[in-house]
């Protein structure tokens, strides 16, 4: 059974096609990789299946017994992340809730579960620009 499948995706900026007819489909329990040269659409791809990019033309279907849209369970990090190194941990898990649109009250209570989760809670006062990138 497929978890996900991408048909004749297409995105193009201006007359400039960054991806081009893209299918694939991927069967629920495995894994797919993007591989590329720079330039080749990989990020295009992956902010069209997060939702964070309307595709030109095509489609994507993810299938799941229980719900139709599956788009809040993905996450993205991009390569070179931008993180404002002023916030604190806190304050960045908040921001991007928002950007989510997820609700004060269910942000707060998931903000301090993933701080637990990653081993942060004791830094999460801590302004982003002073933790270990290692």
């Amino acid at each position: 059974m497929s978890l996900l499948e991408v048909s004749g995706l297409t995105k193009r900026f201006g007359t400039s096609a960054a991806v081009d007819g893209l299918s694939f489909r991927i069967a629920k329990g495995r894994c797919l990789a993007l591989l590329g040269p720079n330039g080749a659409g990989k990020t295009t791809t992956l902010k069209m299946l997060s939702g964070l990019l309307e595709p030109s033309s095509g489609s994507i279907r993810f299938i799941d017994g229980e719900r139709a849209d599956i788009r809040e369970s993905i996450g993205y990090l991009p390569q070179y992340p931008a993180f404002y190194n002023w916030m604190s941990g806190r304050e960045f898990l908040s921001f991007t809730a928002q950007l989510a649109r997820i609700s004060g009250k269910e942000a707060a209570s998931r903000t301090e579960e993933l701080l637990v989760r990653v081993g942060l809670k004791d830094a999460a006062k801590r302004k982003i620009g002073g933790y270990s990138g290692a």
